[in-house]
């Protein structure tokens, strides 16, 4: 057996990763509609702006008559609910903003309308659904919401392998979705 210098295993390294071809971005096929979408990374600034937006509200406080002042109570019904309610708006606000920034549309079926299409664009606005069918950013983020994903299962699927693009490992992204989408 012959040991290895440092140098040695540095140029074997480098020859793996240079195999590898790490330029092209994953892609995932969406199974309701048969549509592939190839992910990219987004810049973090933008997801951190995103998650700024959303605060909690302030934690209520009761009298406690024993030690005779107000003490804060994070365990409030209501509080929790108010909690939940925003981390579920953050959450959909970074996917939104994840669908737009983050991906590219690879593939169409046949039978799914195209993203320049208008026919799905005025079914939207008949059942109130708003689109502006002007602002390329807008329809795209439409056009994926409401004609690519077909079920929870591809919602699901994209929520995870924003994840992992972003730098997550997949076990702390699958965490993320039990705890923030259950069922």
């Amino acid at each position: 057996m012959t040991v290895q210098t440092y140098d040695a295993k540095i140029v074997e390294a480098v020859k793996i990763v240079e195999a590898t071809d790490e330029t092209k971005a994953p892609t995932i096929t969406l199974e309701g509609s048969g549509v592939v979408l190839q992910l990219k990374k987004v810049n973090i600034l933008r997801i951190n702006a995103i998650n700024d937006r959303f605060k909690y509200p302030d934690v209520p406080e009761v009298y406690d008559e024993v030690k005779d002042r107000k003490t804060r109570n994070p365990d409030h019904p209501d509080y929790k609910k108010a909690c939940a309610e925003v981390d579920e708006q953050r959450i959909m606000a970074i996917l939104d903003a994840l669908s737009v920034f983050g991906t590219e549309i690879v593939f169409v079926p046949a039978d799914v309308p195209k993203l320049e299409d208008n026919d799905w664009v005025e079914e939207l606005k008949f059942v109130e659904i708003p689109v502006d069918p002007e602002s390329p950013m807008a329809r795209k983020l439409a056009w994926i919401k409401y004609v690519a994903i077909r079920d929870q299962g591809d919602f699901m699927k994209i929520a995870r392998e924003f994840g992992v693009v972003m730098g997550n490992s997949e076990a702390m992204v699958a965490d993320s979705i039990a705890t923030n989408f259950p069922g």
